[in-house]
This record gives C-alpha cells, structure tokens and sequence, in this order.
C-alpha cells in the first residue's frame, strides 16, 4: 500500500515516513550522490534507492558484486569505474568508520578487475557527519566530478543530512520510529 500510494503521488517524502530512520538519512544523502553523478556526461550510475531511477540493465561486475559487497553507488564512466560507499556517522566516528569501509572494500579492484572490461575500478568511501559535516574523504570526488558540481555536491549533501537528522529528532518518539 505505501508504494502505490507512492507511486500515485510521485513523492519522494511521502516514503520518508516508513524508513528506519538511519537509512532515511543515508539514503537523502546517497540521493544527492546519484543525482548529481545522473548529470555526467557520458555516466551510467547504478544505485539502490526507491525513488532515483537507474538503469535495469546491470553489467556483470554489478550482479557478481552484489554476491559481497553492498555498495551504494556504483559510476560507470567511459575510461573507468567508480564505486561509492557512503556512510553517515555521528561526527565523533567520522574518521573510524572511514577506516572500517576502507578495510572492507580494498581488495575489490584487484577481485573484479576481470569483470570491469579493462577499465579501472576506484572506490571511494565518503562520510557525511549527522549534523553536515563533510569529511575530507568528500574531497575525493574530485577525482572524476568537475568542480562546479563537487561544490554544489557538497553544499547539497551536508543540507540534507541536517534536514533528515531534523526529520529523524522530530519524529523521535513517533511509534513506527521507535521500533
């Protein structure tokens, strides 16, 4: 019932209420990620988020990664591959929860690289603190963003995870949150 109604309403936020409110924040931050990765030219973005549309036909680097990795975001480009894992901690484990995505996925490259037709794979763990704050590993994204975007990215992205910690302390002691 929630995504019919959804679907009839083309809301966005009409969604928000029935999320876990850790994923809520995670997913509004992932979504400027995605969006913003959509307006590159030439990009094919993959992502698991129920109101950003991406496309269905997955490679086979994507199918087999899905096996191991939950990544959030991955950014086919003409000469490479970017895969992005975002997380969203409390400010104080910004740097430790860095070091744990880092630990995770760094064999993935080297795994995968048959399945990625030759083109480099880059991964990229990025953390956005709950109250906004960007972590330096933001500044990665320079890498294959232009600047212009990376700097609206970064303004969008630290709105957001305010806006959806708002959200969450609001509706802190809602029954259907508390759970």
């Amino acid at each position: 019932l929630v995504f019919v109604c959804y679907i009839l309403l083309s809301c966005g936020f009409l969604l928000i209420i029935f999320f876990h409110p850790c994923s809520l924040r995670h997913d509004e931050v992932l979504g400027e990620i995605v969006k913003c990765c959509q307006e590159l030219k030439g990009a094919r973005v993959y992502a698991e988020l129920p109101d950003i549309f991406t496309p269905l036909d997955r490679p086979r680097y994507y199918r087999e990664w899905e096996q191991v990795y939950k990544r959030d975001c991955i950014v086919e480009m003409p000469k490479a591959i970017y895969v992005l894992e975002l997380t969203v901690p409390f400010e104080s484990n910004v740097s430790k929860r860095h070091i744990e995505k880092s630990r995770k996925y760094v064999s993935l490259p080297t795994r995968y690289a048959p399945l990625a037709d030759g083109k480099p794979i880059k991964v990229f763990c990025v953390e956005v603190g709950v109250r906004g704050l960007l972590a330096p590993s933001v500044s990665q994204l320079r890498e294959f963003l232009p600047r212009k975007q990376l700097k609206l990215l970064k303004r969008n992205m630290a709105q957001t995870a305010i806006r959806a910690s708002q959200l969450i302390f609001q509706r802190r002691e809602e029954k259907l949150w508390a759970d």
